[in-house]
């Protein structure tokens, strides 16, 4: 029987698939911890000869680097470990939300090396200028001169289309913003030529931070829900962030609940901006959160008012679980600081114990932050292997 043969094309399409999902699954491996050769070799399965070209392969493009580590009593072999090289590229994150954006810079290791607050008054193009000029000041640091900005990754509180990249009106940012659809890439790119430039949402960023490091880690159906001056929010189905079809999956504060007899969207009465409002037509003055938070704790008529919205999100959220049949609802905003009957609120609306996920407080501090870094940290890494 004729022995078949694999054209030299198609093979060296599977020898270069192989290396690219063995650099990966090495990396994966060196992104959680350093690891020495012998247990990269007895994670993956590998030969000791097939290890040691695809560690040569990464040192040679500067992903990885060794770390020598000798014995404390000063005798026997030293032992050599590998671990992703710090130095290999820079990650700024821009995560804007209530009216401030802020920034960090840190490196392929997700080790925080510098940050920076800048207040943003308003929504605007001038507030993007200003984001800009700060990150470019941060990077002035003479530490930071010699490695380079791989990626920025700019965690937007407003809906962001996933293919395109496109922002979608709303009426809290400046229309200025929207008239060029890839006006954020664009401005960050115009000073920042070498780096890839991301724009998501930052809720799905959040979903990120607690699938990796927080409450979602052993959860694979599960909706995020923030409640702060706006109302926002992610799905995680199977494991995954799920987007949509555009990307824009997960607004809970468009959907449509009763509430004091009328039928309302949930950001017309559950967010802090119409709980604000409210307090202020109430007592004729102006109300910021921190007002807001001392009626909730001393004025009987003013907490049981914000607890029936927050049955009203728990209305909203029993229907969504009906349809999905996740196993946890995790809640996260400044609603976090009115406490325990806030969120019994929430929970005493699933009526059906088949229904019936559970229902806590975010207790993850950034995750945006972090899910963020972790996004653009997996994307220099694939970019540095294709």
């Amino acid at each position: 029987m004729k022995k078949k043969t694999i054209p030299s094309q198609e093979q060296g399409k599977t020898q270069a698939y192989n290396r690219k999902k063995n650099n990966a699954l090495v990396l994966s491996i060196l992104t959680q911890e350093p690891s020495s050769g012998t247990m990269l070799s007895s994670k993956l399965g590998l030969s000791n000869s097939a290890l040691s070209g695809i560690l040569g392969g990464l040192r040679r493009m500067g992903v990885i680097a060794e770390e020598v580590r000798v014995s404390t009593s000063g005798r026997g072999r030293k032992q050599v470990r590998y671990c992703v090289n710090g130095n290999f590229g820079l990650i700024v994150v821009v995560a804007i939300a209530n009216y401030q954006a802020k920034i960090t810079v840190s490196n392929i290791k997700k080790e925080t090396l510098a940050a920076a607050a800048v207040e943003v008054s308003r929504y605007d193009v001038q507030a993007v200028y200003g984001i800009v000029c700060s990150i470019s000041s941060l990077l002035m640091e003479e530490r930071f001169r010699p490695i380079p900005l791989k990626e920025i990754v700019i965690c937007w509180p407003g809906r962001v289309n996933s293919k395109t990249g496109e922002l979608a009106v709303s009426p809290q940012f400046d229309p200025d913003l929207f008239a060029d659809k890839d006006f954020l890439v664009r401005e960050f790119g115009k000073l920042f030529k070498d780096a890839n430039i991301f724009v998501n949402n930052d809720i799905k960023f959040a979903l990120l931070g607690e699938k990796q490091f927080g409450a979602l880690q052993k959860v694979d159906d599960a909706m995020l829900l923030s409640l702060d001056n706006g109302i926002g929010g992610a799905m995680l189905l199977r494991g995954e962030c799920f987007l949509g079809e555009q990307g824009y999956a997960g607004e809970f504060g468009l959907l449509k609940t009763n509430f004091e007899g009328k039928e309302m969207v949930l950001d017309e009465f559950a967010s802090l901006r119409a709980l604000k409002l409210h307090f202020k037509e109430k007592l004729g003055r102006e109300i910021h959160f921190k007002d807001l938070l001392s009626l909730y704790q001393e004025d009987a008529e003013a907490k049981g008012y914000i607890l029936s919205t927050a049955r009203g999100v728990g209305r909203v959220l029993y229907s969504c679980s009906c349809l999905l049949d996740v196993t946890k609802i995790l809640l996260s905003g400044r609603v976090k600081e009115f406490g325990e009957d806030y969120r019994k609120a929430v929970e005493g609306e699933f009526l059906d114990p088949c229904y019936a996920p559970d229902v806590s407080y975010s207790t993850l501090e950034d995750a945006v932050g972090l899910g963020a870094t972790s996004y653009g940290v997996s994307h220099a890494l694939k970019d540095a292997i294709e």
